[in-house]
């Protein structure tokens, strides 16, 4: 029986499940991978679109979508290949693609906004434009026109009424947050006015970084929220920039950063580099949520490694948004209001908990796949199987061997299993854990 493995760097908390949870909750990462992910709801679908890792696509010179009913079916879906990029001279280092619905002289039309440049990385970095034919997010698009004429990264857009703004990062010493007016979707009119620069002292830790601007809009309130340090860094977390609407935001004075970090890494749910975020409604429009990516190990830098994750935005009582804390990848999270939950495949169900706090095995209820967590207390080989209610061996998931006090974390899919009752045996020279799950349809 073939199975899918591969390894995740931290899992921390094991929850006991009912068959409710496949329905109401969703469970972190979104993907396996997806870094600069941003996420747009619209008309009884979530679009997903994030920068292609170059090794599944040499040069990482397009832009995928993943189009899906629910938040807990991203998983489970394949992306569209919606631009693939030509010219030699912007077809590289295709950066954090952002999908925004704006009316054009031809009504109201989908526009993607990313980051490339030439193979020599990074100086010809620009930010480009692509319209779409229709009003589909899917496409087909047209490239529309280059944005910038300088080195700039991570452009996105926000609005104001009828006034449309435009936020992108670009070096001085640093990279630093900037702002402009545009003329419409595809064209900047006003001058650039520098809003954000790193000078607190947790911002400047790891490189002079300020990017990835986005904004989220509320009761007269802008709340531009943007990524601190260097992305190799496990300390990349999010800061913010709080302007009024009615004011004046091409006037750097208009702009208040707040003095800590709004969302940062969290080592206890083995969170790190939490960042480059973005912002979406739940279906019903009553929920704000961020999508952003992070890592699972504080080693794991600006790899693909990166997975996008998502979780809702809860508000103070002076309105200002409060993201709380990254989640761990074991958390079951309710689905946003309004989402129907997956609309067919096969969910897992935990039937026990584990009995201590060193051994954890949880499934992930939106799909066939299992975590296991374990911290031996001794050098030892680690046997994982897959067995039948009545013992028998259905499938060798791996034998590793793992050292004193590190955790072993191993994650599994049920991919290609009957329906039914599974035990998932952990074992070794000093243990013997069985944990039983079922495989269900929805």
């Amino acid at each position: 029986m073939p199975l899918k493995t591969f390894v995740y760097s931290l899992l921390i908390t094991v929850v006991s499940l009912t068959s409710s949870y496949s329905q109401k909750t969703f469970t972190n990462p979104l993907r396996k991978s997806g870094p600069d992910p941003f996420i747009v709801y619209h008309n009884g679908f979530y679009y997903l679109t994030y920068t292609i890792n170059p090794a599944d696509q040499p040069g990482g010179n397009g832009i995928e979508i993943v189009k899906t009913t629910s938040l807990a079916e991203i998983n489970g879906t394949d992306a569209s290949l919606v631009w693939q990029e030509t010219d030699k001279a912007k077809k590289y280092n295709m950066w954090a693609p952002e999908l925004h619905r704006l009316k054009s002289e031809k009504g109201y039309k989908w526009y993607l906004y990313y980051t490339s440049g030439s193979d020599m990385c990074c100086e010809g970095q620009r930010i480009h434009v692509l319209e779409s034919e229709h009003d589909d997010p899917m496409g087909p698009y047209n490239y529309k026109s280059q944005l910038t004429k300088d080195y700039s990264i991570d452009g996105s857009v926000f609005s104001i009424g009828n006034d449309l703004y435009f936020l992108y990062c670009k070096p001085y010493e640093g990279n630093h947050v900037y702002i402009t007016s545009m003329k419409n979707p595809y064209t900047l009119k006003g001058p650039s006015v520098k809003i954000s620069s790193p000078r607190y002292a947790w911002e400047r830790a790891a490189g002079v970084v300020n990017e990835a601007p986005i904004a989220l809009v509320r009761n007269g309130k802008i709340f531009v929220a943007y990524s601190y340090n260097d992305c190799s860094s496990a300390n990349y977390g999010l800061g913010m920039l709080t302007a009024d609407a009615n004011s004046n935001l091409l006037d750097a004075n208009s702009w208040h950063k707040s003095q800590k970090p709004v969302f940062q890494r969290n080592e206890l749910n083995g969170v790190y580099g939490p960042g480059h975020n973005g912002f979406f409604k739940s279906p019903d429009g009553k929920e704000d949520w961020m999508v952003y990516h992070a890592n699972s190990s504080p080693t794991d830098g600006c790899s693909a490694q990166r997975s996008p994750r998502a979780q809702k935005i809860n508000w103070n009582a002076d309105g200002t948004p409060d993201f709380g804390v990254p989640l761990a990848l074991s958390s079951h999270i309710t689905l946003p209001s309004g989402d129907p939950g997956p609309s067919g495949g096969i969910y897992l169900q935990a039937l026990q908990e584990t009995d201590n706090t060193a051994f954890k095995i949880y499934p992930n209820p939106s799909m066939d796949v299992v975590h296991i967590d374990y911290i031996s207390e001794k050098d030892e080989l680690i046997n994982i199987q897959v067995l039948d209610v009545n013992g028998k061996l259905k499938a060798d998931v791996c034998s590793r061997f793992v050292t004193k006090g590190i955790a072993l974390k191993e994650t599994f899919s049920l991919d290609n299993f009957q329906m039914g009752i599974y035990i998932i045996k952990v074992s070794s020279a000093s243990i013997n854990k069985h944990y039983k799950v079922q495989l269900s349809q929805y």
